[in-house]
């Protein structure tokens, strides 16, 4: 199916958020939050939230949190999870708040699958607060490469792109008008985003071998780059 329209971007999450979901470890949103060394009181626009799972880390923190995602799906389970958040349905390329409204703002793992991206990411930039902090997640196209060669891959998500580091930092940088002030490897545990059921032996080698070097493997190898931007 291809997916070019809003409209059918929409649907698309609709049938994915009601089917199932969309999430990384627990660990990981520990992780993403600690790299703003947030401080009690903050705002944070946490973008394309899914779940809530980031947000409930975020509120437990003390932050004030607003959440957006386009599936309505997806925003009446983060309403379950985070009673302290406010959600809003909509669009990352036309975002419903003002100038510089927030002190943080996170987008992990879904600018990849934006219509617009970089529209996106300028949207991202001006509710940003002038001393603000953007974080932003997109996968590593030599990672999916290797993963391809190695197990195959099953993915659940129509629409995406992989980047090298070079052409996500021109992403964030020279088409989002962003700074680059930091980039981490992001390197899940291994059986989430290795292991296939038609590779099943193969895989368990594969994972158990993966698991073993994650730690070791360089930034324009990992499974994705998280980034630390400001305006």
């Amino acid at each position: 199916m291809q997916i070019n329209t809003e409209e059918a971007l929409k649907t698309h999450y609709e049938q994915i958020w009601s089917n199932g979901e969309l999430a990384e470890e627990l660990e990981y949103y520990k992780w993403a939050l600690s790299l703003f060394s947030p401080k009690p009181g903050d705002t944070l626009l946490h973008i394309a939230c899914g779940a809530g799972y980031f947000l409930r880390e975020a509120e437990k923190s003390g932050l004030k949190c607003t959440g957006l995602d386009i599936s309505e799906n997806a925003l009446a389970k983060a309403r379950q999870l985070c009673k302290e958040t406010r959600f809003y349905q909509g669009n990352a390329e036309k975002l419903p708040f003002s100038d510089s409204s927030f002190h943080l703002v996170s987008c992990l793992g879904s600018v990849e699958h934006f219509l617009n991206p970089v529209k996106a990411l300028l949207e991202m930039k001006r509710v940003l607060k002038p001393e603000g902090m953007l974080s932003i997640c997109v996968p590593n196209l030599y990672f999916e490469r290797i993963r391809n060669l190695l197990a195959g891959v099953a993915h659940s998500q129509e629409r995406e792109t992989f980047y090298t580091l070079e052409q996500a930092v021109k992403l964030i940088e020279k088409d989002g008008k962003l700074r680059v002030i930091k980039v981490f490897p992001f390197n899940p545990s291994g059986k989430k985003h290795i292991q296939q059921k038609n590779f099943k032996m193969l895989n368990k080698l594969i994972v158990s071998a993966y698991k073993l070097v994650s730690k070791y493997i360089p930034l324009k190898l990992s499974y994705s780059f998280v980034f630390l931007c400001r305006k």
